[in-house]
């Protein structure tokens, strides 16, 4: 695995969630983005886990009041902003 999917994990994230969003299936994404399937199917786990989704109709369903911010937060229309990367536990 490259060493640059690693470090850049939110920003992968944002890649697929992109591909997810424009209704690419999960055999597409690897494809299209140059990942390896595991890399996807893992970032797409994180990305349900994040947003508290079980599925892409969840995810399409929760979405549907949501905006993707170019800086991949994803911003309600209440306010709320919602982050793609993991927070520290420390």
């Amino acid at each position: 695995m490259p060493i640059s999917i690693r470090r850049n994990g939110p920003e992968t994230r944002r890649m697929i969630l992109r591909q997810i969003l424009a209704g690419a299936s999960t055999k597409q994404i690897p494809i299209t983005l140059n990942l390896p399937i595991r890399v996807v199917n893992f970032h797409i786990g994180r990305i349900y886990r994040l947003l508290g989704v079980l599925d892409r109709n969840e995810l399409f369903t929760k979405l549907a009041a949501f905006t993707l911010q170019a800086n991949g937060t994803i911003r309600v229309r209440a306010k709320k902003t919602v982050c793609l990367k993991e927070r520290n536990t420390e």
